[in-house]
């Protein structure tokens, strides 16, 4: 689904645009529907058919599930979102040349703060996959999948508004990095696990 969304909003744009046009405009920020899944993706780290296998974490030596969380989302960003990630790039990159390799980067530095986001709004004070795949139809999740889609459009609205500024990508994407560098140690601060 994240590979393919991109792709048929180009072809549509192939519909009304020749293809010059579409390489030069900003068709490339159609990449940011590759980023609707994460919301999904984080929830469903909470979930397993091995459930019960759980108690290992909290046996552990570690005092918080924080950690685990922290050492969760960054196995799914490698093993699940940077693969299709770069995928999509390469093709973008591709189609519309290295203009939108810092685009690409924002849109890189995005999927990691809206990973962080989703983590937020969906945290249960449980260790990851720690409850059965039949909780996953709790009351209010439509709600908060549609806010994390609705932040993916802001981040892409955002992205557009700095496009239209001199040098603005490259601010938007320095602010972005020191956004989400410092969320990402609020969120997961060893004074936080130790609370």
């Amino acid at each position: 689904m994240a590979i393919v969304f991109p792709f048929i909003f180009i072809f549509n744009l192939l519909h009304s645009q020749s293809y010059a046009e579409v390489v030069q405009g900003k068709g490339y920020l159609n990449v940011y529907f590759a980023l609707i899944i994460i919301g999904v993706t984080v929830s469903m780290l909470r979930y397993s058919s091995k459930y019960k296998a759980a108690w290992v974490l909290s046996a552990a030596p570690v005092e918080d599930a924080l950690k685990s969380y922290s050492a969760a989302l960054k196995a799914m960003l490698v093993k699940l979102l940077l693969p299709i990630f770069i995928l999509v790039a390469v093709i973008f990159v591709g189609i519309f040349s290295v203009r939108i390799i810092p685009d690409m980067l924002i849109v890189g530095v995005v999927a990691i703060l809206q990973t962080l986001i989703s983590y937020k709004l969906l945290k249960g004070d449980d260790f990851p996959f720690s409850e059965k795949f039949e909780a996953t139809s709790q009351a209010g999740s439509t709600i908060k999948y549609f806010m994390m889609m609705a932040f993916v459009g802001v981040f892409a609205a955002l992205h557009y508004v700095s496009t239209l500024i001199v040098l603005g990508k490259y601010i938007y994407l320095v602010v972005l990095l020191i956004v989400t560098i410092a969320a990402w140690k609020n969120i997961f601060s060893s004074r936080k696990m130790l609370e």
